[in-house]
């Protein structure tokens, strides 16, 4: 990733960061397009995602590959040591899972609900039967 980058200067470890930002937007669309029509309440909890990738990314990845490529790779060094773009990413991870724990809460939901119906049309299938 990114800070084997900084450390390294070997573009190789650009590959995973670069695969990364092509798979994230088509990621965040169909996420948003599966919580339209399933969990329209939940939309609203991409929009808070976007802005922390957003956030890590202009805040961190990009500078930090910029003063490599630059030639100033001790001054991406010393971004790195300051702690910034790794609390940026657990802001992103703690955004992801907040939408995950939602979209679980939902399933569950939904399941009971269903398990429910299933339950009531047995117990009329089993009543009229009689």
């Amino acid at each position: 990733g990114v800070r084997g980058f900084v450390l390294t200067a070997d573009a190789a470890f650009l590959e995973p960061y670069e695969a990364g930002l092509t798979g994230e937007q088509r990621a965040l669309a169909a996420l948003e397009q599966a919580l339209a029509a399933w969990y329209p309440d939940l939309y609203s909890l991409v929009a808070p995602a976007e802005t922390a990738l957003r956030e890590w990314r202009d805040a961190t990845a990009v500078p930090q590959i910029e003063l490599v490529t630059d030639g100033r790779r001790a001054s991406a060094i010393a971004l790195v040591q300051t702690g910034e773009g790794e609390a940026l990413f657990d802001d992103v991870r703690a955004t992801l899972d907040r939408v995950t724990t939602a979209i679980e809460a939902e399933r569950a939901v939904t399941r009971a609900e269903l398990v429910d119906r299933i339950d009531r049309l047995f117990t009329v299938s089993v009543v009229g039967a009689l």
